[in-house]
């Protein structure tokens, strides 16, 4: 079979990296592009996966985004037409969905955010939805997605390639970490996507407060050039802040970290299945980080009291991700999904 993903941002990438090599490794033949947005493209080429850049992010305006959605979609119209795909798979890519529906591709979508307003488009024109089972059914049925499409999974995305997470034992020494500190890894807030369109007042705040803590190092993981600017003005005044300006393997890092504070959702999910403590700063909690909390995978912060929720303390390295796996479960899934 030939299978087309479409990898718009860079969890996508871990998202799909496992599941591109295990059909590859039985015969099957994948096309990948690839959205030019924070790490996407770079990521990609760390993990060797061939693809074609198409398109980058259409930005904050609304106006903006439907103008991107159509010109994105008619480039990979013009790329996808003549190559006789079997299956189209993304995470919620509301341009593939479209292409996938013009060309008559079924189309399959991971999905984990229930307030995300591009499932409007894409639940109805996907094949088969597959989405957490915690995922709301009312939400299901407001955003078209009929019985029919839906796949439950039993967990959540992440799930899907943790388990093909191998630990380097020599990163720490070539990303430099300090033996003697608590590393803490930060990732800001995605203002630029649909479903958080606001700035996070309160993940700065908190970042202060790990930076003025004693025996602490910070590295922040910029998304976007403009977070990148603005943190590297705090260099100077913080000796244990590091803006991590390159591409590192965000897994390996939250594997090695002692803590992990994201103002997200896909990394504090990966830091708890790794075993890393991880604390969610997110403004709109969705079904699955409240899944996550309830299982005591997850701390939520949601104000300047909650900082000393955190434990500032070397990490225990004691828990079995690998038996964490859905992804043979979502390779049937896509290979079911194919045109006879």
């Amino acid at each position: 079979m030939r299978i087309w993903f479409d990898l718009a941002n860079s969890a996508h990438v871990f998202l799909f990296s496992g599941i591109i090599k295990a059909l590859k490794e039985r015969g099957h033949h994948t096309f990948v592009t690839v959205r030019d947005y924070a790490q996407t493209r770079p990521l990609a080429e760390k993990k060797k996966i061939p693809h074609i850049v198409v398109g980058k992010h259409g930005g904050r305006s609304y106006y903006k985004k439907a103008f991107n959605l159509i010109n994105r979609s008619l480039q990979l119209y013009r790329i996808v037409r003549n190559l006789d795909i079997d299956v189209a798979v993304s995470h919620n890519s509301a341009d593939q969905a479209l292409v996938a529906r013009l060309l008559k591709i079924p189309f399959v979508t991971i999905q984990d955010t229930e307030r995300q307003i591009a499932n409007h488009l894409v639940f109805r024109l996907a094949t088969k939805i597959l989405v957490p089972r915690v995922f709301p059914d009312e939400k299901l049925h407001q955003y078209g997605a009929s019985p029919k499409k839906v796949v439950k999974l039993d967990g959540v995305k992440e799930q899907i390639y943790i388990v093909d997470f191998q630990p380097e034992p020599d990163f720490p020494e070539k990303l430099n970490l300090p033996t003697d500190k608590i590393i803490c890894t930060l990732r800001p807030p995605d203002y630029l996507a649909l479903h958080d369109r606001v700035d996070n007042p309160l993940f700065y705040a908190f970042t202060r407060y790990l930076l003025s803590q004693p025996n602490t190092f910070v590295i922040i993981l910029p998304r976007t050039e403009q977070q990148k600017e603005r943190f590297l003005q705090w260099e100077n005044h913080y000796p244990n802040l590091r803006i991590q300006t390159k591409v590192v393997d965000g897994l390996m890092l939250m594997y090695y970290s002692d803590i992990v504070v994201t103002a997200g959702g896909t990394m504090a999910a990966e830091a708890a299945l790794l075993g890393t403590p991880a604390y969610t700063l997110l403004k709109n909690l969705r079904a699955v980080d409240l899944y996550l909390a309830e299982q005591g995978y997850l701390t939520i912060i949601s104000s300047p009291k909650d900082f000393t929720k955190v434990k500032l303390e070397k990490k225990q390295f004691n828990r079995d991700f690998k038996k964490y796996s859905l992804k043979e479960e979502v390779i049937k899934e896509i290979l079911n999904t194919a045109k006879a």
